[in-house]
């Protein structure tokens, strides 16, 4: 009868063990599920996060940014006693074409922020360093050129250009002993500059006139990265 007894324990003792683990298990397995959905959807909130939705159209041209403006013009730039005012024909540019690639307003204070005087060469503007920087913080494409053919075909081809230059823009208008323009399109009635340190030029200048341009020994073609 003892035997009966022991036997009867033991079977009840094993039942329980067996309850005891499926419950155990079938917890598992539900807070391995309820892991499984909360990190499903953590990984659907960091995706939503990384989409960017424009909710203003696409600008249609480049912003006017100029190095004398008082936002910005005092700040400090290129050397110890320079300013944006007088060396920031490149980063007014930079600026502009940042602006106008990715539609964000991307101001030259705000530029200078990220980029110091790393476009520094010199006490003057690199803008082959300016390309690199854009490159690394939006992703923009860029070629180096060295001729005007080929700058003037990449421009035909929907590219913009950072462009080093002496003398005149147009006719009459003000002489520079080095200066950096951004030349942002072209069509039939000619090219159209956006020049930093002229809120005159507003309208494109002839054909005829931007090659007559003293330009200086580079060209760099930029546009939306792929």
């Amino acid at each position: 009868m003892s035997r009966l007894k022991l036997a009867a324990a033991l079977l009840a003792g094993a039942l329980a063990a067996t309850c005891w683990w499926g419950w155990l298990m079938l917890d598992h397995s539900g807070q391995d599920a309820q892991a499984l959905v909360e990190e499903q959807g953590r990984q659907e909130a960091r995706e939503q996060s990384q989409i960017v939705v424009r909710d203003t159209p696409a600008p249609t041209e480049p912003p006017l940014y100029y190095q004398a403006d008082e936002r910005w013009g005092g700040l400090p730039y290129a050397t110890a006693d320079s300013c944006v005012a007088e060396s920031g024909c490149g980063l007014c540019c930079a600026a502009m074409a940042a602006s106008y690639l990715t539609g964000e307003e991307i101001t030259p204070p705000v530029l200078l922020n990220l980029v110091g005087n790393r476009c520094i060469d010199g006490g003057v503007n690199h803008m082959g360093r300016f390309c690199e920087e854009m490159q690394d913080l939006y992703g923009i494409e860029y070629r180096d050129l060295w001729t005007l053919e080929d700058a003037e075909s990449h421009l035909r081809d929907g590219w913009m250009l950072f462009a080093g230059m002496e003398g005149a823009v147009y006719e009459g208008g003000k002489e520079y002993g080095g200066h950096v323009l951004l030349i942002w399109k072209c069509d039939e009635e000619g090219v159209y500059i956006r020049d930093p340190d002229d809120p005159n030029l507003q309208s494109p200048i002839s054909w005829e006139r931007f090659r007559a341009i003293e330009w200086g020994s580079y060209f760099y073609a930029i546009r939306e990265g792929e």
